[in-house]
């Protein structure tokens, strides 16, 4: 079973708990962007944009200690910035979307 590991923002907030709710509701603002913005990148078969995508995505979801799930962007960030199109990219971002869904509905139950 998995677990939401706040360890990494708690020690980044150093136990401001404003601060880390702010970051929280940033990320949790930001998911369906990210979706969105995915799925419009991967309809137009545009690498390029999925790969920048993956990039911004990466830096919010370390903060929330999804690691697997970083990694997983760092993945695609490569894969994809050399500009060629693959229609695998749709596990990465079906992945990306399981696990933010998760995650926010984790971050709910803590409120």
């Amino acid at each position: 079973m998995k677990t939401l590991d706040l360890s990494y923002i708690e020690s980044v907030c150093d136990g401001d708990q404003e601060l880390m709710q702010e970051l929280i509701d940033v990320f949790v603002m930001q998911v369906p962007e990210f979706f969105e913005e995915f799925d419009t990148a991967f309809q137009a078969k545009d690498a390029v944009t999925l790969s920048k995508i993956a990039h911004k995505a990466k830096s919010t979801v370390s903060i929330m200690g999804l690691n697997d799930l970083a990694e997983k962007l760092s993945k695609l960030e490569q894969e994809a910035s050399e500009g060629a199109f693959s229609e695998d990219y749709i596990e990465y971002i079906t992945f990306f979307k399981e696990e933010c869904n998760w995650t926010v509905e984790e971050l709910k139950k803590r409120a």
